[in-house]
């Protein structure tokens, strides 16, 4: 999700960059986004049941400053540090290639380190 968040909950378009950035697009643009990411997993997962999957992003906002936020929530922060500097990380592994070592991947500094140490060969160290 990358401003100007120009769709509704159900992917309608409802504004264009020439209107700017409104805050108030975020919500509605998170859940269309989440609906086709869920619908692309489904798809995955039924047409490959033996596909590891790997979801990350870099960050959260970032396209804008705090105060931008704020300022656009009336004065309200409502925990946006938290949605500036936080992550999104979630792996799928099906079940006939686990091999006991899933809580590293609680740190998404493993994710890599998982996936070459199990599918390629390599024996890095897991971040503690």
């Amino acid at each position: 999700n990358h401003t100007p968040w120009i769709y509704d909950a159900n992917g309608k378009k409802v504004n264009s960059n020439k209107e700017g950035f409104l805050i108030d697009n975020f919500l509605n643009n998170y859940e269309y986004s989440t609906k086709v990411l869920i619908d692309l997993l489904k798809y995955i997962k039924d047409n490959d049941e033996n596909a590891v999957i790997v979801l990350q992003s870099d960050h959260g906002i970032h396209t804008v400053s705090t105060s931008h936020i704020v300022a656009e929530k009336n004065g309200s922060s409502d925990n946006f540090d938290d949605l500036v500097s936080s992550t999104f990380s979630a792996v799928y592994v099906p079940e006939m290639y686990l091999m006991g070592d899933e809580s590293y991947l609680d740190n998404p500094m493993n994710i890599s380190r998982y996936l070459i140490n199990n599918f390629v060969g390599q024996n890095y160290e897991y971040v503690e």
